[in-house]
């Protein structure tokens, strides 16, 4: 009889174990699987912080008028701005408003960049930011799918065990 409940116990003790066993690592693995979606948050957190940034700069560079960006022409600079049409323009500089087209360099026969002040958006460069934004926006909603992904199959694995 003493040889019977020895058996019992021992068998009870190896269950208990395996339980034990099982539920810890359940835990960390769920521990594990909350710490990867918390993580996964902030990422998505910090994308958001950032796509918010990309889209207040480039509203501010394609719609707010910068008041500073047209004040360069102050008596510090050597350029001819006065439109007395003399032909003495540094060449590209100046507000390229000689309209005699007789030849000279440095009134409307040269033009880098958009510095007509005609919002035609002829900039070097432009339209980066745009394609940034919606790299990032792609980038955050792979990040959101992904822990939507993980949040359920680790409610899946939890409820349906």
């Amino acid at each position: 009889m003493i040889v019977l409940v020895a058996a019992v116990a021992a068998v009870v003790v190896v269950v208990e174990v395996v339980v034990v066993v099982v539920v810890v690592v359940v835990l960390v693995v769920v521990l594990v699987v909350k710490v990867v979606v918390v993580v996964l948050v902030v990422v998505a957190a910090a994308e958001a912080v950032v796509v918010v940034v990309i889209i207040v700069e480039v509203y501010h560079d394609s719609f707010v008028c910068d008041d500073d960006e047209d004040d360069d022409d102050d008596d510090d600079d050597d350029d001819d701005d006065d439109d007395d049409d003399d032909d003495d323009d540094i060449i590209g500089g100046g507000n390229n408003n000689d309209d005699d087209d007789d030849g000279d360099f440095g009134d409307d026969d040269v033009d880098f960049g958009d510095d007509d002040d005609d919002d035609d958006d002829d900039d070097v460069g432009g339209g980066g930011g745009v394609v940034l934004l919606l790299l990032l926006l792609l980038l955050m909603v792979v990040v959101i799918v992904v822990v939507v992904v993980l949040v359920m199959r680790m409610m899946a694995e939890h409820f349906f065990q």
